[in-house]
C-alpha cells in the first residue's frame, strides 16, 4: 500500500508517493534516491502532433503539440518535456510525465544506472556515441525508473 502527500516548493507543488522501500527527492538540479519515497508530479496532458508510443521521450513543438524528441538535435533536447505514459494518435491527448516513477514490464534496466535519450524518443542505458547527452532518469529496478530530466550536455 502507498501513502501520498504534497510538498509545496517555491515554484510548484510536488506530489510525494511512498512506494515500498524507495525514496527519490529532486532538490534543484540534484536527485536523491534513498529507496523509500518517489517524488512525482501528475502527468500533464498535451495533444500529440504525430502518432506516439508509450514510454517515449517527447518535446513540445512550436504548435504546442507533443512530438518525439530527436537525440541528435540540440533544439529537441532543449524542448524535451518528459515521457509519454501511453500511446496516442496524432490529434489525441497524450499524458506526459516530467518527473517521478515510471514502470514498464518490458524494460530490463540495470538498477542504479542512468537512462539516456537515444535516437527518436527512445531510452537506453548506453549513452549515445555522438550528439547531446541527455539523462532522462535513473533505473531503480529492471522494470522501473525515476524520471529526473537532468541538465543537457552538448
Amino acid at each position: 500500500m502507498s501513502e501520498a502527500l504534497v510538498i509545496v516548493t517555491e515554484d510548484r507543488p510536488v506530489a510525494v508517493q511512498v512506494l515500498e522501500e524507495s525514496i527519490a527527492l529532486r532538490l534543484g538540479d540534484q536527485v536523491h534516491i534513498d529507496r523509500r519515497v518517489i517524488v512525482a508530479n501528475e502527468p500533464v496532458a498535451a495533444v500529440a502532433g504525430e502518432d506516439v508510443g508509450g514510454h517515449r521521450a517527447v518535446r513540445l513543438g512550436p504548435d504546442g503539440r507533443a512530438y518525439y524528441a530527436l537525440q541528435s538535435l540540440e533544439a529537441d533536447c532543449l524542448a524535451l518535456v518528459g515521457l509519454t505514459t501511453g500511446a496516442a494518435l496524432a490529434g489525441d491527448p497524450v499524458p506526459i510525465r516530467d518527473s517521478g516513477p515510471m514502470e514498464e514490464p518490458s524494460w530490463n534496466w540495470t538498477p542504479d544506472a542512468p537512462v539516456y535519450l537515444v535516437g527518436v524518443g527512445q531510452l537506453s542505458q548506453e549513452p549515445p556515441a555522438t550528439g547531446p547527452i541527455v539523462v532522462i532518469g535513473q533505473a531503480v529496478s529492471p522494470t522501473r525508473m525515476v524520471i529526473t530530466l537532468q541538465p543537457r550536455f552538448f
